[in-house]
């Protein structure tokens, strides 16, 4: 199987083709690291992050430290809004340092802003978990998170928003 053609090849609603992709890549050690390479392909990327948080909310593949990094370092030059949001679900996966967790809390800012609600839901609860483990960005993350109360409307954004609250106690 040649993995940029069998990604490129997804048309974005067959779960089979992307769930066989994964039973073909789950013994891979290597697996992760392609499939984080892959997702800067245009044609490529809405797959590989499909995948990727497949395997990592299945407990397949956990993430270590440098595995989040490569998947932050990325977040901001995806061209599909799914491929971020994918990103985004597993923010509760990442093993977040003091450089990374400064990355993503300064990259979330763009992604509270984005069209899709789905995206500023998980922004914003993203955000809360980085100031979950490094308090240092607890104050800014209040007060984004205040901010995001008073200024958005949809209820997808507002229970994330709750729920980024329960998570900072």
């Amino acid at each position: 199987m040649r993995l940029g053609d069998e990604l490129a090849k997804w048309d974005g609603f067959d779960v089979q083709h992307v769930r066989d992709i994964y039973l073909l890549g789950q013994d891979d050690p290597d697996i992760v690291d392609r499939l984080i390479a892959f997702s800067t392909d245009p044609d490529c990327e809405k797959a590989a992050k499909w995948i990727l948080k497949h395997g990592i909310e299945a407990g397949t593949w956990p993430l270590n430290a440098e595995t989040t990094n490569a998947l932050i370092s990325r977040l901001g030059s995806y061209q599909h809004w799914a491929s971020a949001l994918h990103v985004l679900q597993i923010c509760d996966d990442f093993h977040l340092t003091k450089t990374s967790a400064a990355a993503l809390f300064n990259t979330l800012a763009v992604f509270r802003t984005d069209k899709s609600a789905f995206v500023r839901a998980w922004a914003y609860y993203a955000t809360a978990r980085v100031a979950r483990d490094f308090p240092e960005y607890r104050n800014d993350t209040l007060i984004i998170l205040t901010d995001g109360e008073k200024s958005e409307t949809g209820g997808s954004v507002r229970a994330r928003i709750r729920a980024a609250r329960q998570l900072l106690g």
